[in-house]
């Protein structure tokens, strides 16, 4: 695949990531009509998962384990790492504050101490405006696990063994022990794994091998369209509480979702689009930091539109990426200076 054709892909599910949140937020503000859950489950049965089936897609096997390590600790922890600070620095400052003062009570310390705890722990504790912050470190752990396997295993059959009993995990995990987290989402990399695996199996077939999956891929998906818009919520897939979907189904139905996505982006040609597409593909990122943040602001200030709140969640968190990019300490902190690489760069290294 392309450049241009990755670009398109991604801007397609990061629009939907947004669109997903702003059908969630009038569903649960009872605004919600049959639009918001028709799309909000739709949206829900793959979104999450292509990204990991992309990150497996882009990712080059074998790469020495320090190296892969203290890389992707730039490019994905360190980002996630001050994009926390910036959302507890409230707290932070009320924490100094009341400390100076003298003024810290019993209920004080008590509130300190779980909210903080809450956003070491991660993952599922996340709420709010940073309900997103789960997926850095589950994508981050998830790259590591795999560039372990493929480093240490050099037949397929025993990674395909491993990785089965991983995804084994992560069903047991949701059917027996769905409150059973771990720190940092690292629980949910069980459920990742085999996206980011089946992710990297697809990267090695031929042109004319993808296209006609991509049929089989179309035909599949609006059979299970059929399935999802008739009320069925079992093909909906939400990572970040242990809820995985049908096992082996929910798996298909995302990377047959992945390929008709890249399939309709190797038809697009317009180099308008294309134009529009690669800052919003370069900034998905920033736009998964931020977005949450802004739909909720603007619901308190009354916008309601979808399309508005759509636009908001998607231009304002680009604007905030365009502004680290003027100054080389915040592009490396904020987005760990991902829009500096190269697309060949981001093969290479992923």
């Amino acid at each position: 695949m392309e450049k241009k054709e990755i670009n398109i892909a991604k801007t397609f599910v990061i629009v939907l990531v947004v669109l997903g949140h702003v059908f969630e937020g009038n569903i649960y503000n009872y605004h919600g009509n049959l639009v918001d859950l028709a799309g909000h489950k739709l949206i829900y049965s793959f979104h999450m998962p292509f990204y990991f089936i992309l990150s497996g897609y882009l990712f080059t096997p074998g790469q020495e384990l320090r190296e892969y390590f203290h890389k992707k600790i730039w490019h994905l922890m360190v980002p996630y790492l001050f994009w926390l600070l910036i959302f507890t620095s409230k707290a932070l400052v009320g924490l100094i504050v009341n400390v100076l003062r003298g003024s810290m009570n019993h209920a004080k310390l008590s509130f300190y101490d779980q909210y903080f705890a809450r956003q070491f722990f991660g993952g599922v504790e996340f709420e709010g405006y940073q309900i997103a912050f789960w997926f850095p470190t589950c994508l981050f752990f998830t790259q590591q696990l795999a560039n372990y396997i493929f480093y240490k295993f050099q037949k397929s059959r025993d990674r395909h063994f491993i990785v089965g009993i991983v995804y084994l995990a992560a069903l047991l995990n949701q059917f027996y022990y769905s409150s059973f987290h771990l720190p940092l989402a690292i629980n949910i990399v069980a459920a990742a794994l085999p996206f980011f695996y089946v992710g990297q199996m697809l990267k090695y077939i031929s042109r004319d091998t993808f296209y006609k999956l991509g049929i089989y891929a179309s035909a599949l998906w609006c059979f299970i369209a059929l399935f999802i818009l008739s009320g069925l919520n079992i093909f909906e897939v939400h990572m970040r509480t242990a809820i995985y979907g049908v096992p082996i189904i929910s798996v298909i139905t995302a990377v047959g979702a992945f390929i008709c996505i890249l399939q309709a982006s190797c038809m697009i040609k317009h180099r308008w689009i294309i134009s529009i597409c690669r800052p919003i593909a370069n900034s998905s990122m920033t736009i998964m930091y931020l977005h949450v943040f802004f739909l909720i602001y603007c619901r308190e200030l009354g916008i309601e539109n979808r399309m508005i709140l759509l636009l908001i969640g998607l231009v304002v968190p680009l604007l905030c990426q365009k502004s680290f990019m003027y100054v080389p300490y915040f592009r490396r902190l904020f987005s760990g200076g991902a829009e500096n690489r190269s697309y060949r760069s981001v093969v290479r290294a992923d």
